[in-house]
């Protein structure tokens, strides 16, 4: 009987931007990984959640973004306000969608899927 230990230059710890439950992984203790493989499936419901906003936040970006054009349009008939507000909501709304983005970024999610209102229930945890 013994005890099998890995050499401290070989051992990795790895950790994931974003918690969740590990739902499935292919590895065993000791087997080597390289980079851009996958180590693990993650769940979690706000994965869900973030995608949701995401296309909900896109939504109204692109309602926002046309009603800040007729705004600009109409300026000789509506008060300069009217055109600030219309800017200012779809400034906001671009940044909200923008960072939404970029977290899904983060975890992997491909936003092209995404928009084709494919939810993914997991995260894939890749080696970087």
């Amino acid at each position: 009987s013994g005890i099998l230990d890995v050499p401290p230059q070989n051992l990795v710890s790895i950790s994931s931007i974003y918690g969740g439950t590990i739902k499935s992984t292919e590895l065993l203790e000791g087997m080597k990984i390289r980079k851009g493989q996958v180590v693990a499936m993650i769940q979690n419901p706000d994965f869900i959640n973030m995608q949701q906003d995401y296309l909900d936040f896109k939504s109204q970006m692109d309602y926002l973004k046309l009603e800040y054009e007729r705004q600009k349009e109409l300026t000789d008939v509506n008060a300069k306000r009217a055109v600030q507000k219309a800017k200012s909501e779809y400034e906001s709304m671009k940044a909200r969608v923008n960072g939404i983005h970029s977290r899904l970024e983060l975890m992997n999610i491909s936003i092209s899927k995404l928009i084709n209102n494919n939810f993914y229930k997991f995260s894939h945890f890749i080696l970087d």
